[in-house]
């Protein structure tokens, strides 16, 4: 059966799902049949972020499968799930209604989208690692598959034959048509909702996994990245070309495949390399030692500091078929995050005729407040942004005083978060890197124990549940969910300054504070000042 995504992308995907997955790949299926791995469900009732383990959509009409791996239990009115490491959580929600408010919510979905009507629909919980005994009081016999209906794909296909066929039976007896469902156009509602996690800023933190919501665009890209020997793919910050890239590196590693991976901030480098042990993770600087002709595949981060002669002859350098004919993918912001180098247009425009140009539009990371701040502050495109602020809103003031006025007035909005409930770890505190000492000191003063200076990949640990101080091009490639921004005389007059601004405002999920010294206020008065003159010369 055709599974969507083809490749499991997350590594911390649960055993259980991986094994049904496997039952679903090698399972017989009707023509236009498909498997929906992992579907983010933004109509849940109660939850902030649902999500269905698999959707299975054929003619017959759609099934919703509830997968719960290890050792499953129900006693006394409470459920019990215990893993491989014999850890069980406790809870008083069974999986059948799990599986029942999962369906609803893609049910509801689906006809927000305009999907078109199925007659058909229902849900399954499968425990591939558990025997029930006797039949479960509350979930009917052919709904609840266990391990002796997991022994192999044609048991499995069977079982779940029988459950559509209950379902169908069902839909009968209430009077709802039964009609042929279109799969190959609920495929295309489908495709939008897949997720991936986790996002490799928050992985690289080693804090708690987030929910990406892919656009129609990426999975896109993720589907095509075997069908394509060359990508470009192209995208603001927070559009989600990291977490690409990192999802393109692991799949062509497990395709047996060489694979090199460029990233652009070194301490997002090192703990990639540390995630990855089957690619070869580099940065700019260090990608030079590498062998050369050694990489069946290249995938590159940030590219834009590569787009240029020199850049391209390195990536060349390393692919046994050289960049004209080799195998690679290349995310980059063409915009202006190029921290370090220059992009240089004979350079892009060679990349673009060699590759499949895709461009990315819907930024996945901040609210949309941050996104038109970021836009009419930089002119930077960094996508369009569906997520709700929720009245959180970006916060820039002008603290009269000189740099230390705005360090201390970053570290206090540190404080009060902290205050207000909001966990250290999901704060950075960025500055110039010349101000990165003094900030420091002056967190550390106010905030204790719950301050950690991220400067290099030792750090990452210390960081875990920590606010970070840190500098943009340090900080780069990472996200949290608040940030705060110094701006002092020192940021804003170091070279390229807009671009670590960007980067800098382009980092937070949810919050965005940015303060500015005397010195640093008039210049970023005169970049908003000069986006909105463009902005009229545009209109006129």
């Amino acid at each position: 059966m055709r599974l969507l995504p083809t490749t499991v992308l997350n590594p911390n995907t649960p055993d259980g799902e991986r094994y049904v997955r496997s039952l679903l790949a090698a399972a017989p299926a009707s023509p236009g049949a498909f498997v929906a791995h992992s579907v983010n469900l933004p109509e849940h009732a109660y939850k902030r972020y649902g999500e269905a383990d698999f959707v299975l959509v054929d003619r017959r009409g759609l099934l919703v499968i509830e997968v719960k791996g290890g050792i499953v239990r129900h006693s006394g009115g409470v459920w019990s799930f215990e893993n491989g490491r014999g850890q069980a959580r406790r809870r008083s929600e069974g999986p059948h209604r799990q599986a029942e408010s999962g369906m609803q919510a893609l049910l509801r979905t689906l006809a927000r989208a305009g999907a078109p009507p199925i007659g058909i629909f229902g849900w399954v919980v499968v425990t591939p690692f558990t025997f029930w005994a006797a039949p479960h009081p509350e979930i009917p016999v052919p709904l609840l598959l266990d391990r002796s209906a997991c022994t192999s794909p044609f048991s499995f296909t069977e079982a779940l034959d029988g459950a559509f066929q209950w379902w169908r039976d069902r839909a009968v007896a209430s009077g709802r048509a039964t009609h042929p469902l279109d799969s190959a156009a609920l495929e295309r509602h489908l495709l939008p909702e897949f997720q991936y996690a986790p996002a490799p800023a928050r992985c690289a933190e080693a804090i708690e996994e987030d929910v990406v919501r892919l656009t129609e665009r990426q999975a896109e890209i993720l589907e095509g990245l075997s069908g394509n020997a060359r990508l470009l793919v192209e995208g603001g910050a927070g559009t989600g070309k990291t977490l690409l890239a990192a999802a393109s590196a692991r799949q062509a590693a497990a395709s047996g495949s060489s694979v090199g991976l460029i990233v652009a901030a070194p301490v997002l480098a090192a703990h990639l390399a540390a995630a990855m042990p089957r690619v070869t993770v580099a940065d700019p600087a260090t990608m030079r030692y590498l062998p050369a002709r050694s990489l069946d595949v290249l995938v590159v981060d940030e590219g834009q500091e590569l787009a240029n002669p020199e850049g391209l002859h390195q990536a060349g350098r390393l692919l046994r078929e050289g960049l004209d004919a080799g195998c690679w993918r290349w995310f980059m912001d063409p915009a202006n995050q190029a921290l370090h180098s220059t992009i240089e247009q004979g350079s892009l425009a060679r990349l673009r005729a060699m590759s499949a140009c895709y461009r990315l539009t819907r930024n996945v990371r901040s609210t949309r407040n941050i996104v038109n701040l970021v836009r009419g502050t930089v002119g930077a495109d960094v996508g369009i942004s569906d997520i709700d602020p929720r009245g959180v809103l970006p916060h820039i003031e002008h603290v009269l005083g000189p740099a230390a006025a705005a360090l201390e007035a970053a570290v206090r909005r540190a404080r009060e978060w902290i205050d207000t409930g909001v966990a250290p770890g999901d704060i950075a505190i960025l500055a110039a890197e010349q101000d990165v000492t003094s900030l420091l000191e002056l967190a550390r003063r106010n905030l204790g124990d719950d301050v950690a200076l991220l400067a290099a990949p030792a750090a990452l640990d210390a960081a875990r549940t920590r606010a970070v101080v840190s500098d943009p091009s340090t900080f780069r490639g990472m996200e949290r969910a608040w940030v705060a921004v110094a701006c002092t005389p020192g940021f804003a007059e170091q070279p390229r300054s807009e671009r670590f601004l960007y980067v800098a405002m382009t980092r937070p999920r949810a919050g965005l504070a940015v303060f500015l010294a005397d010195g640093a206020d008039a210049w970023f008065r005169g970049l908003q000042a000069e986006q909105e003159s463009r902005a009229q010369e545009t209109t006129q």
